[in-house]
């Protein structure tokens, strides 16, 4: 394992005397001085929790965002000048395998900050803050990666004198709650789903796993199957009741026991145990065999249900994963614990001052504790938490200590009286989460728990898929292969190949995470020589696809569950105000103030029409004001009469007391939505004593409770649909939008020649999560489905052999069981070749089907559509889901880019979600931009005619964590192709170029070599086409003008000065050969008589993937990833020099928080 790097920072030297003072371990107060305003050191340093000390290469030059505080406005050029004063430009790859300074003595010109007219201020009058992010590539464990840091410039006032460094604990942005340092561990590792209403945790620990014949939760399963039919059912026919009374009453035999025997009452009563269970199922299939057609067939039904019940548990200990129990605050333990906690009390009632000191524990549902944490952490800037002093920041750190230190619990030994510290988190997080909030979320986990090695590879959506096939897969390989086998479609025949499509759709607490999947099942099995002639088992391979995935930040059970308060809010109004009370309401026909006004109503009275009830009006407009719960008038009328908003009460008495009052609500109605959304609800009832317990917790105006009140069950389902049709139509508008790239792409290949790929078909959709067991949920998901296209046409959807099932048991673990079984087979990839004829497999009696799981297509394309916002607000998609990655930068990192576009003064750039909704990912102004550089773009160059081809264009980059960067160039882009290379001018007869005239002959194919065949024939890939003729251009033979055949434009250096050089790109389609622990590509020119000509190697790295350049001058280059562009530093640059390209990250975009959406924002 290859060591994390981190970005630090740190005063030049210790003392006020270097003008840098350090008021925190990121915040430092910059005092110019006589040579200019020094800035801090920036070095790069290893993990030591990261399995370090080890040798990394680093990719320079860092990059840098500099953001200003809101309102404030960066100084002219001050943005130019930290990039060219603090940056070193050095383009080279660097080894670290220690600490090491990528900035020191950088000097700020101070007049860029503290211009004559005095000293640079933000609005509200204090010093100039600046928030500067630095990013630099290198190669870690798992490929490329990226190390990071921030730190807040204070540029303090002319005259000011530096004081000392405050000598107060560190108050960094993010806390760190305890040390591993020195701490024990068996390389376990956990995984941690937080949720807004629950939580759950999964601990792989692969050392206490053992080998069973059935893995104990399918004994289990298995059991509860047995315990059911011999009880007997309700449905039970009377023969069958008959049958279990004499096996209860007669005496069964233990197989395994040297045939030992007891009653078969003894052994149901013993059904947990294997022997027991063993026995009466050999009996009970017994008498299958021997019952009548009637009996027989029933039995076939209960039997088929039962065993298909004990294949889809998942094999848990198997995988060597366990959920985590915790206590749920009524003395019981739960695997999935509320999100909520409250704070511990300590001596004297004396809250510590510092944040760290403070101590929570989980609460469960039942106590007053501090909720919505989640929600309020997960937003570009993080909301307040109701009842906490602490940021939401601060909160979720506890939060996930509470979780970590949880598992950690259950790996006690006891024998030594140790726990181990996991060195690994794996961190869960939402499906459209937007990259900024999971770069936060993964910062301040690594800090609040001591720097483990933390992963964020898996989103909700996808991670709750891979347990569905985790389930699918079962405890036995052999059975389950072949029952995976025979639930796919088979699409291939050499090598014979399956498919099966899988739509999951995770509605929890507070979230949907939606995931579309293609299983893709491989028999590769070799030819069996004489000697396996029995052999039993099968070798299969099954990779993973992620086809799309999207999703809805805050659309979930917390949605659903408010507004059922205020539909019982609405019905306690109905039910228990006074009469004449409702003259004073105002409209009720659904309509505000404005629109009573509009129709001739009195707003103050409310309108001359008969008046319907509330709780009929909540439910009427659900659809119309999702976006606010219900219209303003409604709202004010529940408020004056039954009040639970409390977030504007000054009193503390009352304010906790509609706060108790709204609690008591919540609670109701969760337990109201789960009895309505039942199969087959009738009406639900309110109870005399809860309804007594909401009004008797703060004051009201409403009457005493007269009888019981109903709730009925069609208006709820009503009040539910346009929430639960809003979530399925996502997710069968992602389905609809992956089929329809499939069907345009094998109408491409049809035009060029090629063979289809398989038609898609949905076979499956699981629903996981809290909000799953609604059976309307199922409804609408199938009615979604069913729908037909907006031109007619069928298919794209639901299937006649579609399946649906719904995850009830483990629907809330679904996620982190999920990521904790894939992050498992993705450490132990790699272990076993088997091709490889060491690998055991050459033996003659196979007894076991092997399994070969590959996770790679999970990660290897765009999961969603991006696109700029045009006219009406539509996104015209640039990427699309499935796009796969590239490598875009030697360093080998992943992502995708969109072409050349034309510019607009605004680039708006969102995410689609389908259903005609997206979020907005990354903006970018250029009259903004060249304001904070004070650089004023012509119009003729950044804005030029309509088609006339000229003038900048913009490219739109996504790198593999969805962080979006907009590339800005003028004119073609110039490539960057400095490196060793091949000569090739002049090396074979007719290989020659002439860049001054400039011409080129290429006579045959320039090759890569890709092995030799079984017949020591070199086999050879073109990557470089010959030339074709040119007319009479004399007696040179083929030749080709340089501009027909090097349509690029090269440059060796970033030297500004430098002429372009006319250049050829071409990709090589295959990798390099290995030999002697070395990779190289070796060049060949192919003539096409049979004889190819050696022109040299070139080295290239082994895993990546690799482009070819070849210039006017003749010289060959090789480039891992696409080749780089001749990079600009600023617009003023782009503009002066054309080819040149400026690439940026995009803004953040603003945060659109639903203040409606939120229950713990005390205006409900």
């Amino acid at each position: 394992m290859s060591a994390a790097l981190n970005i630090a920072f740190r005063a030049p030297y210790t003392g006020a005397a270097s003008g840098v003072v350090a008021l925190g371990r990121k915040h430092f107060r910059l005092h110019a001085g006589p040579d200019g305003i020094p800035l801090p050191e920036v070095v790069l340093e290893q993990d030591p929790e990261s399995g370090g000390p080890a040798v990394v290469t680093v990719h320079l030059p860092a990059r840098i965002e500099i953001r200003a505080e809101s309102g404030s406005l960066i100084p002219a050029q001050l943005a130019y000048a930290l990039q060219a004063c603090w940056v070193p430009q050095e383009f080279a790859p660097i080894t670290v395998d220690g600490p090491r300074t990528l900035s020191s003595e950088a000097l700020l010109p101070t007049s860029l900050v503290h211009p004559d007219a005095g000293p640079a201020t933000a609005p509200d009058g204090e010093p100039l803050r600046l928030d500067v992010y630095w990013s630099v590539d290198y190669a870690g464990s798992q490929g490329a990666e990226t190390a990071h840091g921030a730190v807040m410039l204070e540029f303090a006032p002319p005259g000011e004198e530096p004081g000392p460094a405050p000598q107060t604990p560190e108050q960094d942005e993010y806390m760190s709650l305890r040390d591993l340092a020195g701490s024990g561990h068996q390389h376990e590792f956990v995984v941690v789903d937080f949720g807004t209403t629950a939580s759950t945790a999964t601990l792989h620990d692969e050392k206490k796993v053992k080998q069973r014949l059935v893995d104990p939760a399918q004994s289990a399963s298995l059991s509860t199957m047995l315990q059911a039919l011999l009880e007997p059912p309700d449905d039970a026919p009377p023969a069958w009741r008959e049958e279990v009374r004499a096996l209860l009453a007669g005496t069964v035999t233990l197989p395994r026991r040297d045939s030992s025997g007891m009653t078969g009452s003894a052994a149901l009563a013993r059904v947990a145990d294997a022997d027991a269970a063993d026995a009466l199922m050999l009996r009970v299939e017994s008498l299958r065999e021997q019952a009548g057609p009637e009996l027989r067939q029933w039995l076939n039904r209960r039997l088929h249900a039962g065993y298909a019940g004990v294949i889809g548990t998942p094999p848990l200990e198997r995988h060597g994963i366990r959920p985590v129990d915790y206590p749920d605050g009524t003395g019981r333990r739960t695997h999935a614990p509320a999100s909520a906690m409250r704070e511990q009390e300590y001596p004297g009632a004396a809250v510590p001052e510092d944040p760290r000191e403070r101590r929570f524990e989980l609460c469960g549902d039942d106590t007053r504790g501090l909720t919505g944490i989640k929600r309020a952490a997960l937003q570009l800037k993080p909301e307040p938490v109701a009842g906490s002093d602490l940021s939401a920041d601060h909160l979720t750190q506890h939060m996930y200590l509470l979780l970590v230190e949880g598992a950690e619990e259950t790996t006690f030994t006891g024998a030594l009286g140790t726990i181990s510290r996991v060195p690994t988190v794996v961190v869960t997080y939402p499906t459209t989460v937007l990259p900024e909030v999971k770069d936060r979320l993964k910062e301040l986990v690594s800090h609040a728990l001591g720097g483990p090695l933390t992963v964020m590879d898996y989103d909700e959506g996808l991670a709750a898929g891979l347990y569905f096939l985790m389930r699918d897969l079962t405890d036995n390989l052999n059975a389950g292969l072949e029952a995976l086998r025979a639930r796919c479609r088979r699409v291939g025949d050499a090598p014979p190949t399956w498919h099966r499509i899988m739509l999951v759709i995770d509605i929890g607490g507070g979230t949907t995470d939606i995931a579309l999947l293609r299983l893709t099942l491989v028999d590769q099995t070799p030819e069996l020589s004489g000697e396996q002639e029995f052999v039993a088992g099968r070798n299969y391979r099954l990779e993973p696809e992620l086809l799309g995935s999207t999703g809805h930040e805050r659309l979930g059970g917390d949605l659903l569950t408010l507004q059922v308060l205020y539909w019982i809010k609405a019905r306690l109004v109905d039910e228990l105000r006074s009469p004449g009370q409702e003259h004073d309401d105002g409209p009720q026909d659904g309509t505000d103030a404005a629109t009573a006004a509009a129709t001739g109503a009195d707003p103050g009275t409310g309108p001359r029409v008969e008046r319907r009830a509330l709780a009929e009006t909540v439910t009427e407009q659900a659809a119309d004001r999702l976006d606010t719960i219900v219209a303003d008038d409604i709202r004010r009328i529940l408020s004056e009469c039954l009040p639970t908003d409390w977030a504007e009460v000054a009193d503390p008495a009352e304010r906790e007391a509609r706060y108790t009052r709204f609690r008591l609500l919540w609670r109701i109605a969760e337990r109201k939505k789960r009895e309505l959304g039942a199969a087959g609800a009738a009406d639900a009832v309110l109870k005399h004593e809860d309804v007594d317990a909401i009004l008797r917790a703060a004051p009201h105006t409403l009457g005493t409770v007269r009888g019981p009140i109903t709730l009925d069950a069609g208006e709820f389902r009503k009040l539910m649909r346009p929430v639960l049709r809003r979530a399925a139509k996502l997710g069968a508008d992602l389905v609809r939008g992956s089929f329809r790239r499939i069907h345009e792409e094998n109408a491409r290949r049809s035009e060029q020649g090629l063979d289809p790929l398989p038609d898609p078909v949905l076979d499956q959709v699981v629903l996981s999560g809290r909000t799953s067991a609604l059976e309307q949920l199922q409804e609408q998901v199938v009615a979604a489905l069913r729908q037909d296209e907006a031109d007619g046409r069928a298919g794209l959807g639901w299937h006649e052999a579609t399946e649906l099932s719904v995850e009830r048991e483990f629907a809330k673990q679904a996620t982190s069981l999920g990521a904790a079984w894939a992050h498992s087979v993705r450490n132990r990839a790699g272990q076993i070749e088997h091709n490889d004829s060491r690998s055991g497999r050459t033996g003659g009696s196979i007894r076991m089907s092997d399994l070969d799981i590959r996770l790679q297509g999970l990660f290897s394309s765009l999961p969603c559509h991006f696109g700029p916002v045009g006219q009406m607000g539509r996104v015209n998609p640039l990427l699309w889901a499935g796009d796969p990655f590239i490598e875009l930068d030697s360093s080998g990192r992943l992502g995708v880019r969109t072409g050349w576009n034309s510019l607009s003064r605004v680039v708006e750039l969102h995410r689609d979600l389908g259903s005609g909704e997206s979020i907005q990912w990354g903006v970018f102004d250029l009259a903004l931009t060249a304001k904070a550089e004070g650089f004023e773009p012509l119009d003729s160059v950044w804005r030029p005619p309509s088609g006339s081809g000229r003038g900048v264009r913009y490219q739109i980059e996504m790198d593999h964590r969805l962080v979006a960067s907009i590339l800005l160039c003028n004119g073609p882009a110039h490539l960057l192709v400095g490196g060793l290379g091949l000569d090739l001018d002049g090396l074979v007869p007719g290989l020659s170029f002439d860049p001054d005239l400039p011409e080129c002959s290429v006579p045959g194919r320039i090759c890569v070599a890709t092995g030799v065949d079984e017949n020591g024939v070199r086999q050879l890939a073109e990557v470089f086409p010959a030339t074709g003729p040119a007319g009479p251009t004399g007696a040179g033979g083929l030749q080709a003008v340089a501009a027909d055949y090097l349509p690029e434009s090269f440059h060796d250096t970033a030297d500004a000065d430098e002429l372009p050089l006319p250049g050829r790109v071409e990709a090589i389609p295959v990798p390099p050969l290995e030999a002697n622990h070395t990779c190289t590509y070796e060049f060949y020119l192919d003539r096409g008589d049979g004889d190819p000509v050696f022109l040299g190697r070139l080295s290239a790295a082994q895993q990546g993937r690799h482009h070819a350049t070849l210039d006017a001058r003749g010289r060959l280059r090789v480039h891992r990833g696409v080749v780089p562009y001749v990079p600009a530093e600023t617009l003023r640059e782009v503009q002066r020099y054309p080819g040149r390209v400026l690439g940026r990250r995009m803004d953040p975009p603003q945060s659109d928080f639903n203040h409606h959406w939120d229950p713990n924002s005390g205006r409900h």
